[in-house]
């Protein structure tokens, strides 16, 4: 009589559960320290693009008497080659050249465009094309009849550093442009926070700093 010899090979269904569960929890565990990752190395190329527009804004001011650009120049008073935007303003100083007072109409790719702000409503379906991700303060800095008939522009000597200069917007490309009087309950929600629920700005001084969705900022941050 022959003994009878059992031989296994490959795994039981139990088996085969148990690894594929394995495997699951580990793909729900690393997914998510993927997208942090992602987002903050994001809100780090954002970040280096305000400083880039930083450095513009300061060449733009060194041949200006030391004043940083308006939000914008479109006062009916004013020709229409002398109107203009802040971007259409720096542009020469990072390089591109006659961009488009068109909120629109800008090159994709360049430091005007943040990596997340990938749902601009002022795109356009070109994808050449894309809106500035960043909104410039226009508490009494900007020329439009009916926002600041009498604009006030920001010096670099006479100004807090803390100024609010630039910060991430979604829709839009000047920041509080009605609020002469610097509303903090009103200023706190016109800012995108796509990074991870905070906002990049970049302040007069040159620094940039996050800060969480709905932030109160104090009057000095708001009005120059």
């Amino acid at each position: 009589m022959r003994d009878a010899i059992s031989t296994r090979s490959g795994f039981t269904l139990v088996e085969l559960l148990v690894v594929i569960a394995i495997i699951g929890l580990l793909v729900s565990l690393v997914i998510p320290s993927l997208g942090i990752a992602r987002g903050r190395a994001q809100q780090v190329v954002c970040s280096g693009n305000l400083r880039q527009m930083h450095v513009g804004m300061m060449q733009f001011a060194a041949d200006h008497r030391g004043y940083v650009p308006l939000a914008c120049r479109l006062s009916s008073q004013r020709p229409w080659e002398e109107r203009g935007q802040w971007w259409t303003d720096i542009g020469p100083y990072l390089g591109y050249e006659n961009l488009s007072i068109q909120p629109a109409r800008q090159p994709v790719g360049t430091v005007l465009s943040c990596p997340a702000d990938r749902d601009n409503p002022l795109s356009t379906r070109r994808p050449e094309h894309v809106a500035p991700s960043y909104g410039m303060n226009g508490m009494r800095n900007l020329e439009y009849p009916s926002y600041a008939p009498l604009p006030l522009q920001v010096s670099i000597g006479r100004t807090n550093s803390e100024w609010i200069v630039w910060g991430d917007q979604r829709g839009g490309t000047i920041l509080f442009p009605n609020q002469p009087w610097g509303d903090p309950d009103v200023a706190r929600h016109m800012l995108h926070a796509r990074h991870l629920d905070e906002a990049n700005l970049l302040l007069l001084g040159g620094a940039v700093r996050s800060v969480p969705f709905g932030h109160r900022f104090p009057s000095r941050m708001l009005l120059p």
